[in-house]
């Protein structure tokens, strides 16, 4: 595929489409891509900057190809002014003949020389066979070339001079109109070319003149509040929108790029106000579809969300953004098989689409097939050599699967690219630390605190910030590079102690990296073969090492559990919680606890928290079907057990066959129990009404 194809395939087009064609491409792809920097995940808003990058340079490379020749823009509007020149009848100053084209630049030189009396310029023009050149100031008899009627030429001198001169005064005027109006539209297109190009202050200065020309050109207004939006100067921004929205008020694309604003600003609610207008002005406006419906995905409300990409997909079924967005919904609520398909459709439409590639290896990576996450991510950089997140992505893959040396290698090539990217310094100090290369990982994760002094504190407090998401293991590995930081701190300190302080006030030297694992690891084998007091006497010493090993409480609590000391399990069960608040795992121990002690509506609610959580898992259905059974609500209890053998939970299956479903007499309003399966007419044996059973 030659480079060229290549540019069309990054913006979406085929070859043969219009200039127009091209740029409304350009646009749609420029507006979509802005909305990851509006994430607050750093690793999407790296992937943004660096995909709009790539549409700059194919929409330049494209344009150049269409137009046959590369784009320059000159600096000046004179720069683009052709010279005029004014031919009259060699016969006579037949001045009816003189037509000038009505060009921006027309005329220029002329008024400038009249202005200019000091310097003597000079206008020539013939009569007959005579040719004559006056100067500028008053002419006298020295000014004839050739003889003849000197009077008759003095008369037909002056007569002509006057009427070229009130001549070119009157279409001066006339031309200085059309200046001002072709000005205003200049000045506006070329500025929308400097942001193209990335040139954003020189943008701003075209567009203000623009405004000083026509000070009611709402759409110089707008772009102006763009570029300034680009410069993250939102003040100014607004403002400038504003004034576009009071001069246009049905101006859709202001109220989309006000919406932009006040995303970046996180007012979510006026965004979603300005692009409920913008829609409303323009209902096929998609991308505002695609906009709003980002929105909705950041504040979970998903099946909103859905309804707008679904309306955008609607409008243009190639916007391959909308098909993106539409998969992270579907990831969240664990349809992996219909996010897969708008993968694929996006895939088909684009691809030498990296974002996809790199989005379905998320994707992969949540469901567990790690090796396909590889593979994708490994696609979206050889389309993208520069695609820092897919580095990234794929480096903590290889730190899960073991392979460090592989993860260091990506994570260097991540802040390589980015020397910013506080989660690959994260990751990369990881990596050392688990190779024993303790300095550099201390060096590594040193920079991280640079850049984002919340890595202090650590990871919990960088996911609360950021969103982030950090495996146990790496959180352990995050705490124990801080504790070498802290601890190398300490260490010119600790000589002014050393003499008063006794030995286990000093600072002691730390123990080995995976002694935690390794004390849970015993601890979990002693749960294993029911030696309940030493599996909880090896988990609390990993947690007296790691507070935050979830594991070891999760381990502690269900020892404790089989011995029936249930409030001490609840308690571990409960700290899990705090350290991990999406641990389903922890949730149905609390469960299971709550119901051991028979507080049925706490084990509910724990049961339920799981299958939130994890809503995959057979047996919190099959749990919480039996509190219900004990409570006797059949019908709730008969729900969750075929929810739970549907998902290939036996005992699940045996409960359904062994448990009927309560219904209501209609005539006596009794309680009849009837079999599972059983539907049709059936007679109450309380009043004998016939009554229709439906299909369960």
């Amino acid at each position: 595929m030659s480079e060229i194809d290549q540019y069309y395939q990054l913006l979406g087009i085929t070859p043969g489409v219009t200039e127009e064609e091209l740029k409304h491409a350009y646009d749609n792809l420029i507006q979509l891509w802005h909305l990851d920097l509006l994430s607050p995940d750093p690793r999407l808003q790296q992937q943004a900057q660096n995909k709009l990058k790539e549409i700059a340079r194919a929409y330049e490379e494209v344009s150049s190809y269409l137009s046959g020749k590369p784009k320059k823009f000159k600096e000046t509007e004179e720069e683009n002014q052709a010279e005029t020149k004014l031919s009259q009848n060699e016969t006579s100053p037949n001045l009816e003949e003189v037509k000038p084209k009505r060009k921006l630049e027309h005329l220029y030189p002329v008024s400038e020389e009249l202005e200019q009396k000091n310097e003597n310029k000079e206008i020539k023009f013939t009569a007959g066979s005579e040719s004559y050149q006056l100067s500028g100031s008053t002419p006298d008899l020295k000014t004839f070339q050739k003889g003849g009627n000197k009077a008759l030429f003095w008369v037909v001198g002056i007569v002509a001079f006057v009427i070229i001169i009130i001549w070119v005064l009157s279409k001066d005027q006339q031309n200085r109109a059309i200046r001002e109006e072709k000005s205003a539209e200049f000045y506006n297109n070329r500025g929308v070319t400097f942001i193209k190009e990335g040139q954003d202050e020189k943008a701003i200065e075209d567009f203000s003149k623009a405004i000083s020309i026509d000070p009611n050109n709402s759409q110089a207004y707008a772009n102006r509040g763009y570029a300034n939006y680009l410069k993250l100067d939102n003040t100014k921004a607004i403002e400038d929108l504003n004034k576009a929205l009071n001069i246009s008020p049905n101006f859709p694309r202001a109220y989309f790029l006000r919406a932009l604003v006040h995303m970046s600003n996180t007012a979510y609610e006026k965004a979603i106000e300005d692009l409920n207008k913008a829609i409303a002005s323009d209902p096929n406006f998609d991308i505002a579809y695609v906009r709003r419906g980002f929105i909705k995905f950041i504040k979970n409300w998903d099946d909103e969300a859905l309804t707008d990409f679904n309306k955008a997909i609607g409008l243009n079924p190639k916007n391959v953004k909308a098909y993106l967005y539409r998969a992270r919904v579907y990831i969240r609520k664990m349809d992996y098989e219909s996010a897969n398909s708008d993968f694929e459709q996006a895939i088909s439409i684009n691809p030498n689409d990296a974002e996809a590639y790199s989005s379905r290896g998320y994707m992969n990576y949540r469901r567990g097939q790690v090796y396909k996450a590889i593979d994708d991510y490994t696609k979206a950089i050889e389309i993208n050599p520069k695609h820092s997140g897919a580095y990234d992505n794929r480096g903590y893959i290889y730190l899960d699967l073991g392979k460090y040396q592989s993860a260091t290698k990506d994570f260097k090539k991540a802040v390589e690219l980015d020397d910013k990217y506080v989660d690959a310094y994260i990751g990369l100090s990881i990596a050392f630390f688990r190779q024993k290369a303790f300095e550099q990982a201390k060096t590594h994760y040193q920079k991280t605190i640079d850049i984002e002094p919340l890595s202090r504190e650590g990871a919990d407090a960088l996911e609360r910030k950021k969103g982030y998401f950090y495996s146990e293991s790496q959180k352990r590995s995050i705490k124990a590079i801080l504790s070498l930081i802290k601890h190398q701190e300490n260490q010119g300190k600790e000589a002014k102690f050393q003499k008063k302080d006794s030995l286990e006030e000093r600072p002691q030297p730390l123990k080995k990296e995976g002694s935690a694992e390794s004390y849970n690891k015993l601890g979990s084998s002693y749960v294993k073969s029911d030696q309940y007091d030493k599996a909880i006497e090896h988990c609390t010493a990993a947690i007296s090492i790691d507070p935050s090993f979830t594991t070891a409480y999760l381990n502690r609590g269900y020892a404790y559990y089989k011995k029936t000391e249930y409030d001490k399990a609840i308690n571990d069960f409960k700290k899990a919680i705090s350290i991990e608040p999406q641990n389903a795992i922890a949730y149905g121990w609390c469960g299971n606890v709550y119901l051991a002690k028979k507080m049925y509506e706490e084990a509910i609610h724990y049961f339920s928290k799981a299958i939130e959580i994890n809503p995959n898992n057979s047996v919190y259905y099959f749990n919480r079907g039996l509190v219900y059974d004990v409570k006797g609500e059949t019908n709730n209890a008969i729900l969750d057990f075929q929810k739970s053998c549907s998902k290939g939970e036996a005992d699940g299956c045996k409960k359904l066959k062994t448990l009927g479903r309560i219904i209501d007499c209609p005539k006596c309003s009794r309680k009849l129990k009837v079999a599972v399966g059983i539907h049709g007419r059936v007679s109450c044996p309380f009043c004998n009404y016939e009554f229709e059973i439906p299909e369960n």
